[in-house]
């Protein structure tokens, strides 16, 4: 199954970092050049194009390993741009400018990953093809999923869920 991944708005954040790291990051010292400077800017460009990479995938698994991949790099860059900044190397401005962006787009990754893990659950627990385990012919059902403070809510229009994993998925708590 292919994603649109310029819908997604961790993508569209994601991809306006990297411009922007890309710009502070060019007043490195030519020392830092094969050093933190392109540390920095591999890790930004891996957040983004993790997100492609997992919305072309075919599968709900393969597409949240991708996900995870992304975040880890979010949080590599937020951690070498903290670095940087601590070294002098990038000024504590721009920092203060980045950080929360990276940080929403942290947490937009997390909630992303939550909610196709929860996805993947509910589907396996079915047992039918719309399962992302095991080798069949992945469907498309509607899947509706509310997230609430207190709990995760999915409905379905499966002619083919059973009453006892329906319950399950809807009633279990974060």
């Amino acid at each position: 199954m292919s994603r649109d991944h310029r819908k997604l708005q961790v993508f569209t954040l994601a991809d306006r970092l990297i411009i922007k790291v890309y710009g502070e990051t060019a007043a490195f010292p030519p020392e830092e050049r094969f050093g933190l400077c392109s540390q920095v800017r591999r890790s930004a460009v891996s957040v983004a194009t993790n997100i492609v990479e997992g919305s072309a995938r075919r599968t709900t698994r393969d597409y949240l390993h991708f996900i995870n991949i992304a975040t880890g790099s979010a949080a590599e860059s937020l951690y070498l741009l903290d670095l940087s900044s601590r070294l002098g190397l990038l000024s504590k401005e721009v920092y203060r400018e980045l950080e929360p962006k990276y940080s929403h787009l942290l947490r937009g990754l997390q909630f992303r990953s939550e909610r196709l893990r929860w996805i993947d659950a509910y589907r396996a627990s079915r047992g039918d093809q719309t399962s992302d385990r095991g080798h069949h012919q992945e469907q498309e059902w509607p899947v509706t999923v509310i997230v609430s403070p207190s709990r995760i809510t999915i409905f379905t229009k499966s002619p083919r869920v059973a009453p006892r994993a329906a319950r399950t998925a809807i009633s279990r708590r974060r």
